[in-house]
């Protein structure tokens, strides 16, 4: 099976398709991830979506149900895969509101459909190909987080091993820090974000901020996604790290393709996200993608 991811980050474009494929083919999966698209106008969670009464669309939602229909339909290079993902951190600004998300990505969908079709048999044939092949899956609230399920994964991105690492709760889908070192940076910054208009902004429950720290902690002078991030993503023990956490949007991810697959969910059995993956007995008809 070939899948094609549809990113927005530099760190998923280089890492993500690799770190999936290694576990879901352990795990029994015929399985092919192909050259990941990068959109180049970035997440579409960087700042709150406004709420679903907004006669607008917001532009970045556009650009990815767009980019999930075309890759879906006939690919770059006019052979279909066999499925289309597509990856967007939740990000601390819709944190709150997974679902407001994954409605306005359904709205772009229909949106997108009703703009290809001139009736509606054929945009009932084109729903029909996006429910077999095209799913939409969050990593909440960046795809920084899982790295700290993983010691070994942090050690790759450039911690010390004698760095603490602090780390409120067990599940990393709700990241937070309580790190002494760390709060202080995060209390201004907050402040700074607020006067800025984002009063939403935590630092502390930022991962990728937070693993910046600690790399400079350990004695580096940056922390970069690009190659920090994407070492320790590449390789990630998505076991273990499901092991520590019930990663209930990531599971989802890992719960959908291995459906496709036809094989057993690799992190073994537990409950999934509701807003990226509905339960078996919801009528799959009623969905606009696989797990929409």
């Amino acid at each position: 099976m070939r899948v094609q991811l549809v990113v927005t980050g530099d760190m998923e474009h280089l890492a993500l398709g690799p770190a999936l494929e290694r576990i879901l083919s352990a795990a029994g999966g015929d399985v092919q991830f192909l050259q990941p698209r990068k959109l180049g106008d970035g997440a579409i969670t960087t700042s709150p979506l406004p709420p679903l009464s907004s006669p607008q669309t917001p532009a970045t939602v556009k650009r990815m149900a767009k980019t999930l229909v075309a890759e879906t339909l006939s690919g770059r290079t006019g052979s279909p895969p066999d499925l289309v993902v597509g990856i967007d951190d939740l990000e601390l600004a819709n944190a709150h509101q997974p679902q407001v998300v994954v409605s306005w990505v359904r709205r772009a969908l229909n949106e997108e459909v009703s703009a290809r079709c001139s009736s509606q048999d054929a945009a009932e044939r084109m729903k029909r190909v996006l429910r077999e092949r095209c799913s939409f899956h969050l990593l909440v609230p960046l795809v920084e987080a899982y790295l700290f399920g993983e010691p070994a994964a942090l050690a790759r991105a450039g911690v010390a091993s004698g760095v603490a690492v602090h780390r409120l709760g067990a599940d990393l889908e709700s990241f937070e820090t309580d790190d002494p070192g760390f709060l202080p940076r995060a209390e201004k910054e907050n402040a700074k974000k607020a006067a800025l208009g984002a009063p939403w902004w935590r630092e502390e429950r930022h991962p990728k901020r937070y693993l910046e720290f600690l790399v400079e902690s350990s004695g580096a002078l940056l922390y970069d996604e690009t190659v920090n991030g994407v070492r320790a993503l590449r390789t990630l023990d998505w076991i273990l790290v499901a092991s520590t956490s019930p990663l209930l949007f990531a599971r989802a991810l890992f719960e959908d393709i291995s459906d496709l697959l036809g094989i057993a969910n690799p992190l073994g059995p537990g409950s999934c996200s509701p807003h990226t993956y509905p339960a078996k007995n919801v009528r799959r008809e009623t969905l606009m993608l696989r797990n929409l």
